[in-house]
């Protein structure tokens, strides 16, 4: 059983209970006092497990999502199942790594666990790695889709599986992700320190739409001027993303120049914020 005696813990929940707009008062009602949630914030006091499960069910958070968050090196299962897919790859050996994602996939389809799913992914794009025409079904690559879509706020945790899996989603979802994923991991930034694995996830998911060539003339404007914004030091991105944005309006595109103008200012002032 998990310690919850810990101020990541406190100090995680409060950031999750403040991005879910709950107050203290209306959280702790009928589960404890408001006093006794608010010094289980500051790391003063250690509330009972059966507590904490009450407050992240009042708030819509599992409690295996809840500790991925505070504690980003708590996934033991995963990193287990990525030592053994890991010896098949290093050996070339896609028929052991097709029988694990075989294996993965049914369990998956049995219970609907998360984990199954997200085992099922990583060994499908390292195999993708090695074989490029092997097929995914449709129905893993989108649940995988839907998670990383529907979660606002990142840990290390989904920066990994969004790192390990990219080879298998679909381009439109990493361009969507891509664009969004400095807002969603920076809740948690003060507390993981995921900057460099955010950058490294960002950098694999361009090349990976890069490699592909699926984008369209518009499509490959906005992978362009991200990959300015994430990789460039300031003054080259700006200069090279002024010269995109100048071909916007060239093409008589001039609200949409503006949009990525107004984008620029709004994140580099985030950025030194």
């Amino acid at each position: 059983m998990i310690d919850f005696n810990s101020k990541d813990f406190g100090k995680s929940f409060k950031t999750l209970r403040l991005d879910r707009g709950y107050s203290i008062n209306d959280l702790a009602d009928n589960i404890l006092s408001p006093s006794a949630l608010r010094k289980f914030e500051e790391g003063l006091v250690d509330p009972s497990f059966t507590k904490v499960l009450m407050l992240l069910d009042r708030m819509h958070l599992g409690a295996d999502e809840f500790i991925k968050f505070s504690l980003p090196n708590y996934f033991p299962e995963y990193k287990a199942f990525l030592v053994e897919v890991g010896e098949s790859y290093n050996n070339n050996d896609v028929k052991t790594m097709k029988r694990i994602y075989q294996r993965e996939s049914d369990l998956f389809r049995e219970n609907s666990e998360f984990f199954y799913l997200i085992a099922a992914c990583t060994v499908a794009a390292l195999i993708k790695n090695l074989e490029a025409n092997f097929v995914v079904e449709k129905n893993i690559i989108d649940n995988l889709s839907d998670y990383l879509m529907k979660v606002e706020i990142w840990g290390d945790f989904q920066i990994l599986i969004f790192g390990n899996c990219s080879m298998i989603i679909p381009s439109k979802t990493i361009y969507l992700i891509s664009k969004e994923l400095f807002h969603k991991t920076k809740k948690l930034r003060s507390i993981n320190d995921n900057l460099h694995n955010t950058i490294a996830a960002l950098e694999n998911g361009i090349e990976i739409t890069s490699d592909r060539r699926e984008y369209e003339l518009l499509l490959r404007f906005k992978f362009s001027f991200f990959k300015n914004l994430f990789f460039k030091k300031q003054a080259e991105a700006v200069k090279l993303n002024n010269q995109l944005i100048e071909t916007l309006r060239l093409m008589n595109s001039n609200q949409l120049a503006s949009a990525y103008d107004e984008y620029m200012s709004t994140f580099y002032k985030n950025k030194l914020s």
